[in-house]
């Protein structure tokens, strides 16, 4: 049976403080950006909402031998396991999660990532690996001094580290200046600024920033007269042009402080360096910048949270594309699991800043997360029937695009928004009102109900309406799957494309209104 190579396909403390006019200066970005992801130190760090411990367990077999296999078991001394989940398992990968018990491929090209929730521990717990008639003991008290405890043997290496919590959790919106009991309010999206300090030598280019800078201006300006006024503004990611330079962070946040109300960050692309590793252990330095802006600007340090406004349920999901992330942060599906279904009688609006429905462009179909990815939030965001809205950037789309590639899938309605100041890429055809697409999402609240429409900066407003075309995975398969996973033929079907494309897999391609590609 084919088997996917993981690792070689992925890319990818509240308090109640809010930016304070003047305390940057925007046209110097000269602040120092200081922060330090916290360490380890007890049980205690690594403890979630439920009150179990953490554990990322890394598999990698050694002889990858026709038919060897890595069959064991996971057993806690002095404890219990909870849990253990195999969110990036192989078709041919078997884990009992109740039993703890597994069966993987020993390919040495293959690494299987675990995640184990453990409780009842103390300072004398011991975690035991049974695999290959051996059995591979961790202290858990070494595991938590970190920041990775290795065993290996002829056959296998088994890495655990511990899984903290400290950037993901429930954040108390009214700590930061939103009026939570509302339900009636007003909210700002913006995609994409993608800006900073043109004299910032990493950036591309400083004209390029320059002009960001300008529709950045435009479209904070635009947020800041809308009447009635918008109770918070959330940044889809890409605050910043480049890597997450602490100047292009410090130009952004001068610009932003203008707005005079509460401002979320989510992380995109562009907040840390493509180049960021995440190990040994749980190594979160490349996130520094961010969190000391985030900081800054509202007092919280989260990559993954939620809130709550009136009757609405609010989840911003972290996308920083960068690889090895997703198997070093298994836990987040876990804990968006959790959340979901705590909030299952709420309606939600899930924040992601790439895309997980196709924009109808080629390069993004290569430079968004793996097929697998997508598919495991599909399976999590759908189970409950509770997410209403799926809103993404990261594409840099034009407002007619943005509103013909809008669908509804499994009762989610998803829209990649225009960005607020990059400039939009080039779709086919002319946009609806001819002039620039950068500008700013609202959206108006009534109860559990809501109301999506786009203002750019040339004051033109275009209204999404309630409902989208329904789209399925057979509409483009390989969006859902990999090549491999697709049925074959024996022979080329249909090779003289006289019944269409009948046969052919395709990506789906953004369909021009007239003359289309």
């Amino acid at each position: 049976m084919k088997r996917r190579k993981f690792f070689k396909q992925v890319g990818k403390g509240l308090t109640s403080s809010l930016i304070i006019p003047g305390m940057l200066n925007p046209e110097g970005g000269n602040d120092t950006l200081e922060y330090e992801y916290p360490g380890v130190g007890s049980f205690g760090d690594l403890i979630n909402e439920e009150g179990l411990v953490a554990a990322r367990i890394l598999m990698e077999g050694k002889s990858g031998g026709e038919g060897d296999r890595l069959k064991g078991k996971i057993n806690i001394r002095r404890g219990k396991v909870n849990r253990v989940r195999d969110y990036f398992s192989l078709q041919d990968d078997f884990i009992d999660r109740e039993k703890s018990t597994f069966d993987l491929t020993a390919d040495p090209e293959v690494k299987h990532v675990l995640a184990c929730w453990l409780e009842n521990l103390n300072d004398d717990s011991i975690m035991i690996i049974h695999v290959d008639k051996e059995s591979h003991k961790f202290p858990l008290s070494e595991v938590v001094r970190g920041p990775e405890v290795v065993r290996e043997s002829k056959n296998v290496k088994i890495t655990v580290s511990g899984l903290p919590y400290h950037e993901i959790g429930t954040v108390d919106a009214g700590g930061l200046g939103i009026p939570t009991e509302k339900n009636e309010y007003r909210f700002v999206i913006m995609a994409d600024p993608q800006g900073g300090d043109p004299s910032e030598t990493a950036n591309a280019s400083p004209t390029r920033i320059k002009i960001h800078n300008a529709f950045i201006e435009e479209s904070i300006e635009l947020a800041g007269k809308l009447d009635p006024s918008s109770i918070f503004t959330l940044i889809l990611g890409d605050l910043t042009d480049s890597q997450g330079e602490e100047k292009n962070f410090n130009r952004m946040i001068g610009y932003y402080e203008k707005l005079h109300q509460p401002i979320l960050l989510e992380i995109g692309n562009h907040e840390t360096k493509y180049r960021s590793v995440f190990t040994p252990g749980y190594n979160m330095s490349a996130f520094d910048n961010y969190f000391a802006a985030q900081k800054r600007v509202n007092g919280i340090e989260k990559l993954l949270y939620s809130f709550d406004v009136g009757e609405w349920h609010f989840i911003v999901w972290p996308d920083p594309l960068r690889n090895n992330f997703w198997e070093t942060h298994p836990h987040y599906f876990d804990w968006l699991e959790l959340d979901l279904a705590k909030n299952r009688q709420k309606p939600v609006f899930f924040f992601q800043h790439v895309p997980m429905h196709p924009a109808g462009i080629n390069p993004l179909v290569s430079y968004v997360n793996p097929v697998h990815i997508n598919r495991l939030l599909y399976e999590i965001l759908t189970v409950h029937g509770n997410v209403q809205y799926v809103f993404s950037g990261h594409v840099h789309i034009p407002l007619r695009a943005s509103s013909k590639t809008a669908v509804n899938f499994m009762g989610m309605r998803m829209i990649n928004l225009p960005p607020a100041g990059y400039r939009p890429r080039a779709f086919g055809e002319e946009d609806y009102y001819g002039g620039p697409s950068q500008g700013i999402g609202i959206v108006d609240v009534e109860g559990e109900r809501a109301r999506i429409s786009f203002l750019t900066v040339t004051g033109r407003k275009f209204q999404y309406p309630d409902q989208f075309r329904e789209y399925s995975s057979g509409q483009d398969p390989l969006w859902f799957r990999y090549k491999w996973e697709l049925e074959g033929n024996a022979e080329v079907l249909n090779g003289s494309f006289e019944n269409g494309l009948e046969h052919w897999q395709y990506h789906y391609v953004y369909p021009e209104d007239s003359q289309s590609s």
